[in-house]
């Protein structure tokens, strides 16, 4: 009997048994048999009561004869690609409605499409989720889950089940072994997961009766087993769905690989060591690692720079990202750390593959398709606790596109390669004490190439020794030719032989090279420098300099750090949440760059963030102006040209705590917003005319 609806106005009032119906009321009813009434309004027949019973069907239609289980097996999604019937590529996004069946002859799920009412046309009359081996007629009972639209099956087992082979490989297979003979190879299929004891190992080939495996999967341990130990098939759940994804984008945004397909494998998220890639460091200080590299296996080159903060011995770990942005487990990168002594830790990604010199590559380089990212962890020698150090985003293109690396580039982008000079020359006074000006000089001995975008990468030039100390300049490090750099502002040290020291950053802050000098300054007869004090610093429009310098390090919300002069409105950076002790989202409404151009008062808090002294920062579980705070705060006299600061959560006055962090420390985001910071006073300035 067909579903039936009637629809009764108001019916609210349930049953009346009066045997006149003058008594039986509007939105009553005197008689209900088989019907729900779960809807104000609404009375449903529920069909039959009587038991129905079903023998096992063969469905023909599919092209092969589908083996059903009663009860079990069918189920229906519906999904905006076309294709799914027979895991077709580039599908169209028209939309089709499904249903999948399970096939208990082979253990496979055929899926029909009421679009192309078909089940399967690729001629070779095999479903499209594939359990791989899975014992034959053993009425297995899978369950569907459908999420955000993939498929993911189970074949309803929890356990390993017997594969009908013994290990027979003559006495023994030892933990260091990658090939075993069993009984019978055709029990078992490539794709397989398999336990011996308590190790679990994953096929990878096939030869008669010998297979070749990879050891120790999901967190066992590679151990000798015995002949005749039984072989086991793990039961393995399975993923299907479509991926759509450009991988390895060039700053054109042209990719190395393309995929838009359905695609199966195995639900479990695996990690790097049980996809079967190498995981390798490669200390890059004076070249790249070769060219000539092996297939399935990432490399993590470093360099080490001065003046970091790391100290002691910390191992890489590395962990697969997978579509919806779930991880993989950890695995260590390399056998050996990596030791540094108050220094800073530079890295830089190279991801192997088959066709290292093709414009574009034909399959994934990490062994599943649903990789699309790549997270750098570390920690240290004596800790089992893993910290996220870097994410890398496969998909990525634009600015910090991906390139192709070959033998050419092996020695690229290093600066001693070559004949670099830098120079110094006189500054236009030599007295002491004197406000002038100063040309520095370089030649880089290797042309570094250009930025992701196509620019020539732009390097800093830091100057020492001068009364206000340091300056910068930049300067351009894709030419070999000498550059004069744009005359740089300087108050000159007391008179007699002065040192100076100047150096050679990258984009990152890392010197490239440094060279040592002196100058001869004379006596002017001055005895304290001559400038404005605290430029910047007191005075009525004190807020609207409340700011850092160029090269403060920003933390994002992604877990990378961006420096604060390449932060865009509408970025996402980490914010603390007072309410929560942890860190959240913010969203950047204001960028202020406030022009300086002269020498001011500088606070520089932990050796290593440069700002404004009156710039609020959260210490302590307080907010308080740098200059009043309990940490470890200095000052120095620089020429500054720009400051920089962010104005987060503008938008949400009371629902946010408007802070990110720079260079480590929880600073304000308040930005130049009058409402703000009234609202919210972090600053005497405002606290007095708020309180007042």
């Amino acid at each position: 009997m067909p579903k039936q609806v009637f629809k009764i106005e108001h019916f609210h009032g349930g049953l009346n048994t009066s045997a006149d119906p003058r008594d039986i009321l509007e939105g009553e009813v005197s008689d209900i048999t088989n019907a729900m009434l779960d809807e104000v309004g609404s009375i449903r027949t529920i069909g039959s009561v009587i038991a129905h019973s079903l023998a096992d069907k063969t469905l023909d239609n599919t092209g092969a004869g589908v083996t059903q289980v009663p009860g079990a097996g069918l189920f229906y999604f519906s999904h905006d690609r076309t294709g799914a019937e027979d895991a077709g590529s580039s599908e169209a996004e028209t939309g089709d409605e499904y249903l999948a069946l399970y096939d208990d002859s082979d253990a496979q799920v055929w899926i029909y499409s009421l679009a192309t009412d078909d089940w399967d046309d690729d001629g070779s009359n095999n479903g499209v989720i594939n359990f791989k081996g899975k014992a034959t007629n053993s009425e297995a009972r899978p369950s569907f889950t459908s999420i955000d639209g993939v498929i993911r099956v189970s074949t309803g087992e929890l356990s390993k089940y017997a594969s009908g082979s013994l290990i027979n490989d003559g006495s023994h297979f030892l933990s260091t072994e990658t090939t075993i003979v069993i009984d019978n190879g055709s029990h078992v299929a490539v794709g397989n997961y398999l336990q011996m004891d308590d190790e679990i190992v994953f096929v990878t080939g096939i030869s008669s009766h010998t297979l070749t495996v990879r050891r120790g999967m999901f967190g066992t341990k590679a151990a000798k087993h015995n002949d005749n130990t039984t072989v086991y098939i793990v039961n393995m759940n399975q993923w299907y769905g479509y991926l759509d994804n450009k991988f390895f984008q060039t700053a054109a945004g042209v990719p190395e690989y393309s995929i838009s397909k359905w695609y199966n494998e195995v639900q479990h998220l695996r990690s790097l060591d049980e996809l079967g890639i190498a995981l390798a460091t490669h200390d890059s200080s004076a070249a790249g690692p070769d060219s000539s590299l092996a297939i399935n296996k990432v490399i993590v080159s470093y360099w080490l720079s001065q003046n970091g903060l790391w100290s002691g011995s910390y191992y890489p770990g590395m962990t697969p990202v997978y579509v919806g942005g779930q991880e993989g487990p950890i695995s260590t990168v390399g056998t050996t750390p990596i030791a540094m002594a108050e220094q800073a830790l530079n890295v830089q990604l190279y991801v192997c593959h088959p066709t290292l010199d093709s414009g574009t590559i034909s399959v994934h380089p990490l062994g599943d398709d649903r990789i699309i990212g790549l997270n750098l962890y570390t920690k240290s020698y004596t800790s089992d606790e893993w910290f996220l150090l870097k994410k890398f985003d496969l998909l990525e293109g634009g600015e910090h596109g991906w390139k192709r690396y070959v033998d050419t580039d092996k020695t690229a982008g290093i600066w001693l390669d070559g004949s670099p000079t830098v120079a110094l020359a006189d500054p236009a006074s030599l007295a002491s004490y004197t406000r002038t000006t100063v040309v520095p000089t370089i030649t880089p001995g290797t042309a570094m190439g250009t930025d992701g975008l196509g620019a020539n990468r732009t390097g800093i030039v830091r100057i020492s020794g001068f009364y206000i100390s340091p300056v910068y300049s930049t300067c351009n490090l894709n030419s070999t030719s000498g550059q004069a750099l744009t005359a740089i502002n300087v108050v000159n040290p007391t008179y007699g032989t002065a040192p100076f020291v100047i150096e050679v950053l990258d984009e990152n802050y890392d010197v490239l090279h440094t060279t040592q000098t002196t100058k001869s300054i004379t006596d002017s007869g001055i005895n304290t420098p001559h400038y404005p004090e605290d430029i910047g610093y007191e005075g009525e429009e004190l807020y609207h300099n409340e700011c850092f310098l160029y090269g403060t390090q920003i933390l994002m919300s992604s877990g990378s750090m961006k420096n604060i002069s390449d932060i865009n409105i509408g970025d996402s950076v980490a914010s603390y949440s007072n309410h929560y002790k942890s860190y959240v989202s913010g969203i950047v409404t204001d960028v202020l760059l406030h022009p300086i151009g002269d020498v001011v008062k500088v606070a520089v808090v932990g050796n290593r963030l440069y700002g404004t002294p009156s710039h609020p920062i959260f210490f302590g579980d307080k907010w308080s102006e740098i200059h009043h705070s309990n940490l470890d705060v200095s000052y120095k006299y620089m020429y500054v040209d720009t400051y920089y600061n962010l104005e987060i959560d503008g938008e949400n006055i009371f629902g946010s705590d408007h802070n990110y962090i720079a260079d480590g420390y929880i600073v304000s985001g308040l930005g130049d917003n009058d409402i703000l910071n009234k609202a919210i006073p972090r600053q005497s300035i405002f606290m007095s005319s708020y309180n007042g």
